[in-house]
């Protein structure tokens, strides 16, 4: 005779609030009410885990700070070096920008974050540090400024490294920031845009 299996009931969980939460796979997961703050579901949000893309998030948003600061304009025109390919594979994501081609500071942010192109992101890191690495360094104090605590870049573009990580409960705070910024919110929303490359 063949014992039929019993299915094992689906577990669900109830937030604080007594809702049923749907049945999520993710090791890691942060829920939250960006205008309260309020934490509506979590689990292992201090997880290390890559950022990947994410990174751009500090990268633009330190160049948009930078901006508004006054120490680089929108229509300044950026050449990419040779160290713009730097840590870039084929299968990086990229908007084709390539050593000697200039863009001004504006499109370099529309390639990062609508094209997330790495290349975009090093030209902006050497253009505002002196140096890629010495970017990453800015990276890391401004994130650890904020009490990002469980973060670490090597790179601005989110290059996969062992060493390179965050947390949900890091980029809650990271994307709140980041949303509540209008300059890095009419780059990120806008749908589509035609960038000029100078000679």
């Amino acid at each position: 005779e063949e014992s039929e299996e019993k299915e094992e009931p689906v577990k669900t969980e109830t937030n604080d609030d007594g809702l049923t939460m749907p049945t999520l796979n993710s090791k890691s997961i942060l829920l939250m009410d960006r205008d309260s703050g309020k934490i509506l579901y979590s689990r292992n949000p201090d997880k290390k885990m890559e950022p990947a893309s994410l990174t751009k998030i500090v990268t633009c948003l330190l160049a948009v700070e930078a901006i508004e600061a006054g120490t680089i304009s929108e229509d300044e025109k950026l050449e990419a070096s040779k160290h713009c390919l730097d840590g870039l594979n084929e299968e990086s994501s990229s908007s084709g920008i390539v050593p000697g081609e200039r863009l001004t500071v504006k499109d370099l942010l529309y390639c990062a974050l609508l094209g997330s192109a790495g290349e975009a992101c090093n030209v902006i890191a050497e253009a505002l540090a002196g140096s890629i690495s010495d970017f990453v360094d800015e990276m890391n104090e401004r994130v650890l400024d904020l009490g990002c605590t469980g973060t670490h870049f090597v790179n601005p573009d989110g290059i996969h490294d062992a060493a390179h990580y965050t947390t949900f409960a890091d980029l809650t705070i990271l994307g709140k920031l980041a949303m509540a910024d209008e300059t890095v919110m009419k780059y990120a929303k806008t749908p589509k845009e035609s960038v000029t490359l100078h000679g």
